[in-house]
């Protein structure tokens, strides 16, 4: 996803340079909706991940994968959509950052409530 949206942010100057990507061959419209696909791909599992460690006891780590991972992504996804300007997809380019550097957070969670 955090490929495609950087080729969008970039996509006047990969356009310009005769460069093919995504974007340009599908256009920024279909792109968009191709990345939000992929979004519903990774929410998937994560949601049924997060119920069955909910089941499981593992209350905080759900917790954390609902609000600091799942949620977001599907905001962002709608962000996603909003506009179609390089500023646009560099602040959602900042933002799929973001819920990276959660994701990653949740393995210190892991380890927290593992050790607990």
């Amino acid at each position: 996803m955090r490929e495609i949206v950087k080729d969008m942010e970039d996509f006047k100057g990969d356009e310009a340079e005769g460069c093919v990507t995504m974007p340009i061959r599908w256009g920024l419209q279909r792109s968009v909706r191709f990345t939000q696909i992929l979004c519903a791909v990774v929410v998937a599992p994560l949601v049924l991940v997060t119920i069955k460690l909910l089941l499981a006891g593992w209350l905080l780590l759900s917790a954390y994968t609902f609000f600091a991972i799942i949620i977001p992504v599907g905001i962002w996804s709608l962000f996603l959509q909003q506009q179609a300007t390089s500023t646009h997809y560099h602040k959602a380019s900042f933002w799929l950052k973001m819920i990276m550097v959660m994701g990653v957070g949740s393995l210190i969670i892991y380890l927290l409530q593992a050790h607990a």
